[in-house]
């Protein structure tokens, strides 16, 4: 078995249980670690940050094969921009 085949096998009950959660839980979710990640500086920031990544990270990876080239480029450099300011926490 493949690694993607792997990681969607895995992901598939996260999924579901995303899914069946109301629509404004993760939102709300990812804005209070978004900014709990820019209020606490250093190591307790970047780590708040680094799930965002992670999370987001997981869902462009999932998406990949179904995404187009604009899609792709524009989610990309989102999670580049995520990546960034998660490391310049890091480093206060």
């Amino acid at each position: 078995m493949t690694f993607r085949k792997q990681v969607e096998r895995v992901s598939a009950p996260l999924l579901v249980r995303l899914t069946r959660m109301p629509k404004f839980v993760l939102p709300v979710a990812l804005i209070v670690l978004l900014f709990s990640g820019f209020y606490n500086n250093g190591i307790l920031g970047g780590l708040f940050l680094a799930v965002v990544d992670v999370f987001i990270g997981w869902l462009i990876y999932l998406s990949w094969p179904v995404d187009t080239g604009k899609k792709r480029v524009i989610r990309v450099l989102i999670l580049l921009v995520l990546i960034l300011l998660t490391t310049s926490q890091f480093s206060k």
